[in-house]
C-alpha cells in the first residue's frame, strides 16, 4: 500500500487548524461559516423528533459541543418536557431541560448570549472554552 505523503501533510495542516481556537474565532468574525444554515441541523431535528428524546421528562441536562451560533442548543432548550411542544413561553423552568453549550469562538458565544437575553431563555448556558485542553 502506497502512502500519499501530500495527503498526510494536508491532513496534518487541517487538523492543526481545527484544533486552534483562533481558527474558529476568525471564521465567526469574518462570517465565513458556510455550514451555518440558520436553523437546527435537519438530521438532528429529525432524529430527536422521531425518537422523542428531547422532550422526555427524564432528560435533564444536555451538552452541545461546538455549538456555533446555538441553533441546536436553542432547539433543545425550547422543548417542553411534558408535552413535546416547542416554545420558550410554554414550559416551566423547573421542568425544562438544562442545556450547556460550548464553543471555541468568543464571537459565536457572544452571539448566543445576545439571543438568549433577547428571548429571556433561562435554561441554556453558553461557555467559551477549549474543551480539548
Amino acid at each position: 500500500m502506497q502512502i500519499n505523503v501530500n495527503l498526510i501533510k494536508l491532513y496534518t495542516f487541517i487538523m492543526a487548524k481545527v484544533n486552534d481556537p483562533n481558527f474558529w474565532e476568525q471564521r465567526y468574525k469574518e462570517q465565513s461559516i458556510p455550514w451555518d444554515i440558520g436553523e437546527p441541523a435537519p438530521a438532528f431535528v429529525k432524529y430527536f423528533s422521531r425518537a422523542g428524546e428531547v422532550c422526555k421528562p427524564r432528560l435533564q441536562n444536555v451538552a452541545v459541543l461546538g455549538c456555533g451560533k446555538g441553533h441546536d442548543a436553542f432547539y433543545i432548550a425550547s422543548c417542553e418536557p411534558r408535552t413535546g411542544k416547542e416554545g420558550f413561553a410554554t414550559r416551566s423552568l423547573q421542568n425544562a431541560v438544562q442545556v450547556h453549550a460550548f464553543d471555541f469562538s468568543e464571537s459565536a458565544i457572544n452571539h448566543c448570549n445576545e439571543v438568549k437575553e433577547k428571548y429571556k431563555v433561562e435554561n441554556i448556558h453558553f461557555y467559551q472554552i477549549d474543551i480539548f485542553t
